[in-house]
């Protein structure tokens, strides 16, 4: 009887860590849909010295398209969307020009 209420109670135990796991992702998820929704469509020429630097050296090949901008805890992202004869692609730099994502 001791065995069977210890499993009773480990797995009410393993199921409310579970739900609590995944409702923190839930959590995650609206933070990152909020960002998603909070970005705002920017002129290219609106973009830091930095990141218009970093298109010419490093994305020659490619032709920017358009931009977006978003603050979090005010750090500034920028979206900036690139195309050539192969491929469209989306590369995400902080302000100083750094690429965060590719």
């Amino acid at each position: 009887m001791k065995k069977f209420s210890l499993l009773v109670a480990f797995l009410v135990f393993s199921f409310v860590s579970t739900a609590s796991f995944s409702q923190t992702k839930e959590d995650q998820a609206t933070e990152v849909e909020q960002v998603i929704q909070d970005k705002t469509d920017i002129d290219l020429s609106d973009l830091p010295a930095a990141i218009s630097e970093k298109l010419d050296e490093s994305y020659a090949d490619y032709t920017a398209e358009k931009a977006a901008k978003s603050s979090i805890d005010g750090n500034d992202t920028y979206y900036i969307t690139m195309s050539n004869d192969d491929e469209r692609i989306q590369v995400i730099f902080d302000a100083e020009g750094n690429v965060l994502e590719m």
